[in-house]
């Protein structure tokens, strides 16, 4: 079979579930014929993962022209190029190159986009749309983005979780390391230190569940990128620290940094909670299913589509702390509802987000682009 060069434009600041999902990805691509170098024109904890990965990685300089990049793709002998984040610049480069591009989608534009107008965040999904070969949307939510624009060009693939059945999880003892008694009950949330992710939410939840279940012990797994976005990272986590103070939370709820497999963390939860719901497919979510966790997840974006309300979790009202605590406060007192919650989810990830499978439509998908592609090579 024959190989393809594939180029990945990567976020360069980022470490988080999308990159795990990622990195995870192009291992299983390269057993099948493909070969991944990853570009990107910063220096960040992005780059540094993928690069401890032992991906090919190059930083390119900061104003690199389209021209010196589409000589750069051409120098490389690249097959096909995709971009994994909402930036044209190597959609570009590949259409002066002659190279079919993809895009992957993992976010919804008013997320990754928030800086930007209404109307330009329209124009950059029609960009999208005239430059790649195909889009990839991770879930529905996404895939709605580009119905006025490029439907016939959109592939919904989801994202996916090795599941094999020897997994290693961290052998972090959460009750040992934090003192707690083996009776306590711990509720979880996993999430980078991002205001989307509503950790205030959460923790306004926790205080009103503290108060009802004092046994109950709360923890925040998650971190800050590096770059620019990691400023406001930092400003958000201490406003959320300065939160769990005044909640009357210190002795109670725990923010834990630098946990990149949750697998084996979350099965110590009783509960894992997940408040955001404008979140194109959370990997947190898909994480805590996969170790069979009952979860309390906003109804809205990709939550509503991994969970089936009353069968795979509970999907509460966004925005809403005190019935996230009511929802919280009805599944700690129903242990049995808790547990079918928990195999049913498990079932459900098996079943649909094995990431062998995954890979495997990816592979479909780039190789049929590039046995259909019609580009017009234009010398750069």
């Amino acid at each position: 079979m024959k190989r393809v060069r594939l180029g990945i434009w990567i976020y360069p600041h980022g470490a988080g579930g999308v990159e795990h999902f990622l990195s995870r990805l192009f291992v299983l691509l390269r057993r099948t014929g493909f070969e991944s170098l990853c570009f990107t024109v910063s220096t960040g904890s992005g780059t540094r993962f993928f690069k401890e990965q032992g991906f090919e990685v190059h930083v390119l300089k900061k104003k690199v022209t389209i021209g010196q990049l589409a000589r750069f793709f051409s120098s490389r002998s690249l097959d096909i190029v995709m971009t994994t984040l909402y930036e044209p610049t190597a959609a570009r480069a590949s259409f002066l190159a002659g190279i079919p591009h993809l895009w992957r989608c993992g976010s919804l534009i008013r997320v990754a986009g928030k800086s930007l107008s209404p109307e330009m965040r329209r124009r950059t999904l029609h960009l999208m749309g005239l430059l790649s070969d195909a889009v990839v949307a991770n879930s529905k939510a996404v895939a709605g983005q580009f119905d006025a624009v490029c439907r016939e060009k959109v592939v919904q693939i989801p994202n996916g979780l090795p599941l094999e059945r020897a997994r290693r999880y961290p052998a972090t003892d959460l009750r040992r390391r934090f003192s707690w008694r083996g009776t306590d009950r711990i509720v979880a949330m996993a999430a980078h230190y991002y205001p989307v992710k509503r950790h205030e939410d959460f923790i306004r939840a926790a205080a009103k569940i503290a108060m009802r279940h004092p046994e109950c012990r709360f923890v925040i797994f998650g971190g800050v990128f590096s770059g620019v976005a990691g400023g406001e990272m930092k400003r958000y986590a201490a406003r959320l620290f300065r939160l769990r103070a005044t909640r009357g939370l210190e002795k109670k709820l725990v923010f834990v940094q630098g946990m990149d497999d949750l697998g084996g963390v979350l099965r110590q939860a009783e509960l894992v909670v997940h408040p955001c719901p404008d979140e194109s497919f959370p990997n947190a979510v898909l994480e805590a299913m996969a170790a069979g966790k009952p979860i309390l997840a906003a109804a809205g974006g990709g939550c509503s589509e991994l969970l089936e309300h009353g069968r795979t979790g509970i999907l509460v009202p966004p925005r809403r702390p005190d019935l996230l605590a009511s929802a919280i406060d009805r599944l700690l007192a129903d242990p049995e509802k808790a547990l079918r919650l928990g195999g049913a989810a498990r079932r459900e990830v098996m079943k649909r987000y094995d990431i062998r499978t995954v890979a495997r439509r990816y592979e479909r998908l780039i190789r049929g682009v590039l046995s259909g592609a019609r580009r017009f090579a234009n010398s750069p």
